[in-house]
């Protein structure tokens, strides 16, 4: 069974998200089986395909549309390796913005768990800013390609929230 959290509902897709839906199932299924995937769609139309030897889930986008799931967190990660990763990942040479400000923009995000773009913009130059720093984490915790369901952080409209976990460690670690 897919582990359940009450307090995590994400939306998983829409008729115009299927590339990030399917992104998604891919890091899931490493983890669970594509039954226990399915089951939390119960609307939706699964079926499996077998090719080179590696088999996928497809669920039918139109059924899924909407569709909510409750869960979806993904209890494998160890957040407080994830926290160290990101810092280490940061300090990595030759980026486009400061290590003061890129741990300075995730030790506010981790601080206030919840923050608007224009808060975010209180302490990163521009909204391209707050989206490769926020790349930059995702790739330190979840290693290329998008941030997966129950991943480190959520968007919601304008509005960023930092995985609960996560900034706790982020926390402990960088002492704040």
């Amino acid at each position: 069974m897919l582990p359940h959290a009450a307090a995590t509902t994400a939306l998983v897709c829409s008729d115009g998200d299927v590339p990030s839906f399917r992104a998604s199932l891919r890091h899931f299924s490493a983890r669970f089986t594509f039954e226990e995937i399915a089951s939390a769609f119960p609307d939706a139309t699964a079926t499996t395909k077998t090719r080179n030897d590696a088999t996928s889930l497809r669920l039918k986008p139109g059924a899924v549309s909407t569709q909510y799931a409750q869960g979806f967190e993904d209890k494998n990660i160890d957040w407080s390796a994830a926290a160290e990763d990101t810092l280490t990942h940061l300090r990595q040479g030759n980026r486009v913005f400061s290590v003061r400000l890129m741990a300075g923009f995730v030790d506010k995000l981790c601080v206030e768990r919840q923050l608007s773009q224009e808060q975010l913009l209180s302490v990163c130059p521009s909204t391209d800013a707050i989206g490769t720093i926020l790349g930059h984490v995702t790739k330190a915790v979840h290693g290329p390609g998008p941030v997966p369901i129950g991943g480190w952080y959520r968007k919601a409209g304008q509005t960023y929230a930092v995985h609960p976990a996560f900034a706790e460690e982020w926390i402990k670690l960088r002492r704040l």
